[in-house]
């Protein structure tokens, strides 16, 4: 499978908002690669598996859904898997009471804490990664056209499909050289679930995500950018930071204290979440969609809220501590455009007798906003 890559494009646009161009409610339907793997996941699950050419001998998969190898640096020692002859299941050892377990059959890994499963990844089928290709070279691989279904690879249905190679949104064309490159990944924590916290930076008033599905306005999005006048209650739309990690307080035993464990999903590009609930045993279901990259994911199995933090900033670094000039008097706003407006700012708050510490600039001051 070629190498992703990420596209970064600097475009100069005159006559268009930064708002317009980089607008935090774009929604599921609006961009493409959410729109087909949406389409794609809504499908039964036999209909988005293995699919199999007319002849019967060349199995083929949903736009380069393989099997993918998974790579870690040695944080945890794990031991040699327990297998068995015709095992359809593989079993690694973490330590710590605490175990990984591959289903071969159905490619979900579970992770068991104290003998019970608290995560699970695959459970709703929806692992997928799609592969970058050529656009000259972009034909329908195997003949699979001839399949009776009409969701396959993007380069066998072009007109179910649009925005493979580019896409325009808002009157600005974005421009795909190497095709199709998203990946996604659902994630299930089991037991009760009463609460569900993480996705920061969001424009909302609760701690408390909310778990809605994955309908248009229902999605979160991450896709950083600098959104002026955001609604405090925006709720589900892209702000400032990406922050892709999701801690779920899991109640497996009434008389026994919540277990709590988390996740990050690493990966900066556009990415969609959805979150859903389990109206039988109240578990949540989620998935990450992301528009490239790989997958890159990290599971957080500790018991409480102080060891599921350690081992967060362990692998993420602690934040240092905020420099001296920081705890003083900010000032920030949007429109100075010239340094005498900083001047005649900073008199007016010597005359006041009012000591300021930092003053912040934000883009009009610059050469055409850049």
């Amino acid at each position: 499978m070629p190498s992703k890559r990420f596209l970064l494009s600097l475009l100069m646009i005159v006559g268009v908002s930064a708002q317009d161009l980089v607008n935090p409610h774009r929604t599921c339907s609006e961009n493409g690669f959410c729109n087909r793997f949406r389409d794609w996941a809504r499908l039964p699950i036999d209909k988005r598996g293995i699919y199999y050419v007319p002849d019967g001998k060349l199995p083929a998969v949903r736009t380069g859904v393989f099997k993918v190898p998974v790579k870690s640096s040695r944080i945890t020692k794990v031991d040699e898997p327990i297998l068995e002859a015709e095992a359809r299941k593989s079993t690694f050892d973490l330590g710590d009471s605490t175990m990984l377990q591959l289903d071969h059959d159905t490619v979900v890994l579970a992770l068991i804490v104290d003998g019970r499963v608290v995560q699970t990844l695959n459970e709703k089928q929806m692992f997928e990664v799609e592969s970058t290709r050529k656009n000259y070279g972009d034909i329908c691989p195997f003949g699979i056209q001839q399949s009776p279904d009409l969701y396959l690879d993007p380069a066998c249905t072009p007109e179910a499909h649009p925005g493979t190679w580019a896409e325009e949104y808002r009157g600005l064309t974005d421009y795909k050289p190497h095709g199709p490159s998203s990946v996604a990944l659902d994630i299930t924590f089991h037991g009760r679930v009463p609460a569900l916290y993480g996705l920061p930076e969001k424009g909302t008033r609760s701690l408390k995500l909310k778990i809605d599905g994955d309908d248009d306005h229902k999605l979160y999005r991450f896709f950083n950018l600098g959104y002026a006048a955001y609604s405090v209650d925006s709720g589900t739309s892209a702000l400032y930071g990406t922050i892709p990690t999701l801690t779920a307080l899991q109640v497996f035993n009434e008389s026994e204290p919540p277990v709590r464990t988390s996740m990050l999903w690493v990966n900066p590009s556009d990415t969609y979440i959805a979150l859903d609930r389990n109206s039988e045993d109240n578990s949540i279901h989620s998935w990450f969609l992301s528009e490239s990259g790989v997958i890159d994911l990290f599971l957080f199995p500790q018991r409480s809220s102080i060891s599921a933090m350690r081992s967060y900033h362990n692998v993420l670094g602690y934040a240092p501590l905020p420099p001296y000039f920081s705890l003083g008097f900010h000032r920030s706003h949007y429109s100075y455009e010239s340094q005498q407006d900083i001047l005649d700012i900073v008199k007016n708050y010597t005359d006041l007798h009012i000591p300021v510490d930092v003053f912040w600039l934000d883009i009009e001051h610059t050469n055409g906003k850049q």
